[in-house]
């Protein structure tokens, strides 16, 4: 199982690096939808507090071939998007099975992606909306 993760994780840094070809190697500027890797800072309104053991939250969305993926904080994610001006929706969401001691923010997390309508990026920050809510928000991210 830990060999999974480890694979998954290397398909998904794949699929993102495949989508980063037109992105500056600085976020000083801007940022862009595509390309970007995001972390997940808030949820639903509320600050996300990811636990010590599990990976961060985050998203990646390639302009290539309209895929996206990320880490839901316990298993790797995938799957389409569909754009049209500032409307978004994520489709056929699939993702790995493991099971980690607190699976309630992965849970909510992919919930709330697969209700997203509408995006709206400011500064450093992505903005996912269902309706009028922004119920995801994320910060540009580089792990170091």
């Amino acid at each position: 199982m830990k060999y999974s993760k480890i694979i998954i994780s290397f398909v998904v840094m794949a699929f993102f690096i495949s989508g980063c070809a037109a992105v500056t190697n600085t976020f000083k500027d801007s940022v862009q939808l595509y390309g970007t890797p995001w972390k997940l800072v808030q949820m639903n309104g509320s600050q996300v507090t990811i636990p010590a053991n599990l990976d961060n939250a985050t998203l990646a969305i390639s302009a290539a071939d309209s895929k996206f993926g990320g880490t839901g904080s316990c298993n790797s994610f995938f799957g389409n998007y569909v754009v049209n001006g500032s409307q978004i929706s994520f489709q056929n969401l699939g993702s790995t099975k493991m099971n980690c001691d607190n699976m309630s923010i992965e849970i909510d997390y992919f919930q709330a992606l697969k209700s997203v309508t509408s995006y709206k990026i400011v500064d450093k920050s992505l903005y996912l909306y269902s309706g009028s809510n922004a119920v995801l928000v994320f910060e540009a991210y580089v792990k170091y």
